[in-house]
């Protein structure tokens, strides 16, 4: 066998490697996350003028339409929530039934009580105004990024955290140190699942 073949058939075997290592990673965190959701108390109530739950989410709100966020708004806050938290999340990647890794598409914590909701296209500045600290997308951006699934149909959990503390001061400030903060401190969540 030539040199040149014993290398091809070397990185394919690597490749390989590779790939399957990422598949058990991520079933392993799906799994993680399945059992973690499911011990939890889904009490909220989570809703979109722009799309209902279970349906598929407008153009407008995709990278491939303008790439701004829905409104949500929120309501049966749990007794005893001192903040709320909102993550995006998207766990086909890339492709429903090849799911490699899950991606963020937006993080938001430390969102006061008096905020029910959020506005179409909120920007930067209005969140800061209303003192809710923005978390790393996929893209290492503080900001939402919409559905752009290179293969098939995903689906993107819209969830809601109530809390019972009031701030959470993160280093990295990504989707998976703030699940990893928020871990044994959620009162209740709320889900809204959109198709893209």
């Amino acid at each position: 066998m030539s040199r040149p073949v014993k290398v091809i058939i070397f990185i394919v075997v690597i490749l390989i490697s590779f790939v399957m290592y990422l598949l058990q990673r991520n079933s392993g965190k799906l799994t993680d996350e399945l059992v973690y959701h499911n011990a939890l108390q889904r009490s909220i109530i989570l809703k979109s003028d722009a799309f209902e739950n279970d349906s598929t989410i407008p153009l407008e709100y995709t990278g491939k339409g303008a790439n701004i966020s829905p409104r949500l708004s929120w309501d049966n806050i749990p007794e005893g929530t001192k903040s709320l938290a909102i993550i995006v999340t998207d766990y086909d990647a890339p492709s429903p039934k090849f799911q490699l890794f899950t991606v963020g598409h937006w993080v938001l914590y430390n969102i006061p009580l008096g905020v029910i909701d959020l506005e179409k296209g909120i920007s930067a500045e209005k969140l800061k105004s209303l003192h809710i600290s923005v978390g790393k997308n996929i893209a290492g951006k503080h900001e939402y990024t919409g559905p752009r699934p290179p293969f098939g149909t995903h689906l993107y959990y819209f969830r809601i955290y109530a809390l019972n503390f009031k701030t959470v001061f993160m280093t990295n400030d990504n989707r998976d140190e703030l699940i990893h903060a928020m871990k044994g401190q959620v009162l209740g969540y709320g889900e809204l699942i959109g198709k893209f």
